[in-house]
């Protein structure tokens, strides 16, 4: 069983990042949706949803996702601070969706909220109560446009056309994420139209999961100035002394680097290269935090388009064959939130990074694959970049849709012949719904019709991608299926 479920569709989800217990509700329950109805509504400079004196000098963040299970528990908290601290029109709230537990399902909820209060101003904060509600009753599914419109007495159709152009989501989850988010629910605190940092007092940051009421009540008393991480300053200092070393150069952004080795030629990476190179990563101390050539003397293979913006932008400036130093600011790295028990908040990282070439040798290696590949006697290749062979035509009538459910035997190969997965081995034929299955196999089995047998050839991109599976598939691997189709089941 563990094994069949290779073959489904995955949808990477953040780990919530809440580890901090709550228990601050107080004993009767505030009567949220009359408070936030006597609140003033208002947008922030980038569409962020406000509630509360919009002139406020402290502003309260929550990211959070509704379906989050964290989330869910910290509502009450958050209902009392908006009840007891927002009313005074001293501090405001502002809620932005960081998609995490509920995934896809959570950035159309965003974006229906949005359009909720393109139609009627104000409307977000009543789908936002809706959606914690839809989220805790099971309704939180594919009928919550629908069911919202409803609720909420707007024009679904209206509605619909909004969203194909909403943007907020999108602006949140990336406000979230430069700011150092990387799970829900997290909180901070701007004075302001200053950056937001996180909640620190008594020499505590609260940097990972939930705020407890009593630390956001006494975040209203201290100036968010004094909040500031020592270690910022500690930074400034670093970077500026750094600066005047000798062959140190700092880029617009912040970045700064030194030229150990030239490369020997004149081709830059580009931003969505993937590029080979070995590494060694420590902090200003001296601790080593991580080193490519101890995991593998193979170096690996970097998509640029994934790593931090400091590294991104550093690799840029290499050619192959050259070693670069690189000294990356917070703000270019994992910011205020830190990454884990790995990187502490607010710290520079430094990298010496040896560029050895452009290109992901898998990548080419695949492409010559299919290219060999496709010469084969009655290989065809589809336009997505599938390839299959009919090995044995089928007797039945139909081919299956995307809606169907399927029963099949399969067995599936690594492109050097490892067998990854098999139902004939588990001397049972599987069940699938086509349309829940990776792209490439789900686009195979509508090709065939009962009693078929085919061979697939499924590329990365329709398969599992640049990340694989870990332990069984790896990353960019062409997967082989052999299919034989038993039947569409009504």
């Amino acid at each position: 069983m563990k094994k069949r479920l290779l073959l489904m569709a995955l949808l990477a989800l953040l780990l919530p990042a809440a580890i901090l217990a709550q228990d601050d509700a107080t004993e009767e329950a505030v009567n949220i949706s009359e408070v936030i109805a006597g609140l003033e509504t208002s947008r922030g400079e980038d569409g962020s949803f406000i509630l509360g004196n919009p002139e406020a000098p402290i502003t309260i963040i929550e990211f959070a996702d509704w379906a989050c299970p964290h989330c869910q528990d910290y509502k009450p908290v958050m209902d009392d601070f908006i009840a007891n601290f927002v009313t005074t029109g001293d501090v405001n709230f502002e809620f932005r969706v960081f998609p995490t537990a509920g995934g896809a399902r959570t950035v159309v909820a965003g974006q229906a909220a949005e359009c909720a209060d393109e139609q009627r101003e104000g409307a977000f904060w009543e789908a936002y109560l809706l959606l914690y509600g839809y989220a805790l009753s099971g309704q939180y599914s594919d009928g919550l446009v629908a069911r919202l419109a409803t609720d909420l007495d707007l024009d679904a159709d209206e509605l619909e056309v909004c969203m194909q152009s909403a943007e907020q989501v999108d602006v949140d989850t990336l406000y979230g994420r430069s700011a150092g988010i990387s799970g829900t629910p997290s909180v901070m605190i701007r004075a302001g139209s200053g950056d937001p940092i996180f909640i620190r007092i008594d020499d505590v940051t609260y940097n990972r999961g939930s705020v407890p009421l009593e630390i956001l009540e006494s975040a209203m008393t201290v100036p968010v100035e004094d909040m500031l991480d020592p270690q910022i300053a500690i930074n400034a200092e670093f970077l500026a002394a750094n600066a005047e070393e000798e062959g140190v150069q700092t880029t617009e952004s912040g970045l700064q680097y030194r030229v150990d080795i030239e490369g020997d030629s004149d081709e830059h990476p580009l931003p969505d290269d993937v590029v080979v190179a070995h590494y060694v990563a420590r902090f200003i101390d001296g601790t080593e935090f991580d080193n490519s050539r101890e995991r593998s003397e193979d170096a690996p293979a970097l998509p640029l388009g994934n790593l931090i913006p400091g590294i991104t932008e550093g690799i840029q400036l290499m050619t192959p064959g050259s070693i670069f130093t690189f000294w990356i600011p917070p703000e270019l790295a994992y910011g205020s939130g830190g990454a884990g028990n790995v990187i502490p908040p607010n710290s520079i990282l430094v990298f010496e990074i040896e560029l050895i070439s452009i290109g992901d040798p898998i990548v080419a290696a695949n492409e010559a694959f299919f290219t060999e590949n496709a010469q084969q006697e009655g290989v065809q290749t589809t336009d997505s970049g599938l390839q299959y062979r009919v090995d044995v035509e089928g007797t039945g009538d139909g081919t299956p849709q995307a809606s169907d459910t399927v029963t099949l035997h399969y067995e599936g190969f690594l492109a050097d012949g490892t067998k990854f997965d098999s139902s004939r081995d588990r001397g049972e034929a599987a069940v699938f719904p086509v349309g829940g299955l990776i792209p490439g196999f789900s686009e195979g089995l509508m090709l065939m019709t009962p009693g078929s047998v085919f061979t697939f050839w499924i590329p990365p991109e329709l398969g599992y991608g640049a990340q694989g599976i870990p332990g069984v598939i790896p990353g960019n691997s062409i997967l082989i299926f052999e299919v034989e189709l038993l039947g569409i089941n009504e």
